[in-house]
């Protein structure tokens, strides 16, 4: 699934005009050493801060989860639930730094011509999507169709096509993060827990799991997944 995913979303992006000449997305490597790199600015500039004395691979994983989530700003990040993480420990008012540190990351990444990494490349896809004008399925048909499409890769790519639509739709205009939508929908998909489990897992509302649960459920059907 992963290459079929990556062959989707680099193509996409560089069909719309939006990936760089020479690969623009960073590597697990490369990421590490960004934000590095960040940690160590900020190191400098605030050296009472004590924050900044959490190892590399606490910000690097802490950024992964802003990527994946999809927050819009920091105030989304600031409220967001940390049961289970190593941030759960981190007072609300001290998050600052570590959003800091994430937006420092993609400057530096940006500067050295890294548009992307391989951890928020979906989210850029979802947000070209929305914005997409085109005829997205005509767009996708021959990579729907060809034979290295498995059936995880046509969840993935429903997954962008599809419920950009849904999301939007005034009928399903929400607060909620957009990454955290994407989690329940994969596990919709998946059919990995019912509704009213997953909206005790990511805390929002059991009516708007179950309406897009209508809709995934719909989705399926008419692709035989």
């Amino acid at each position: 699934m992963v290459e079929n995913y990556h062959t989707f979303a680099r193509g996409y992006l560089n069909s719309r005009g939006q990936m760089p000449y020479r690969n623009g997305i960073a590597c697990p490597d490369e990421k590490a050493s960004y934000i590095e790199q960040a940690v160590d600015y900020f190191k400098k500039k605030y050296p009472a801060e004590t924050t900044f004395k959490y190892s590399i691979d606490f910000f690097i994983e802490e950024i992964t989860f802003i990527e994946r989530f999809g927050f819009s700003g920091f105030a989304e990040y600031k409220e967001a639930e940390r049961i289970g993480r190593a941030s759960a420990n981190i007072k609300r008012e001290n998050r600052k730094w570590i959003f800091e540190v994430y937006e420092k990351y993609r400057e530096l990444r940006k500067a050295d011509g890294k548009k992307y990494d391989w951890d928020d490349l979906a989210l850029y896809v979802f947000n070209e999507l929305q914005n997409d004008d085109s005829e997205r399925r005509c767009c996708t048909t021959n990579l729907w169709q060809s034979p290295v499409m498995t059936k995880e890769s046509k969840k993935f790519v429903l997954n962008l096509v599809e419920i950009s639509e849904l999301l939007g739709s005034p009928e399903f205009k929400t607060n909620i993060a957009i990454g955290k939508v994407l989690k329940i929908i994969e596990d919709l998909i998946d059919d990995k827990e019912t509704s009213k489990n997953l909206s005790k897992k990511y805390k929002v509302d059991q009516l708007f799991v179950e309406q897009i649960g209508k809709y995934v459920t719909d989705m399926k059907y008419h692709n035989g997944l």
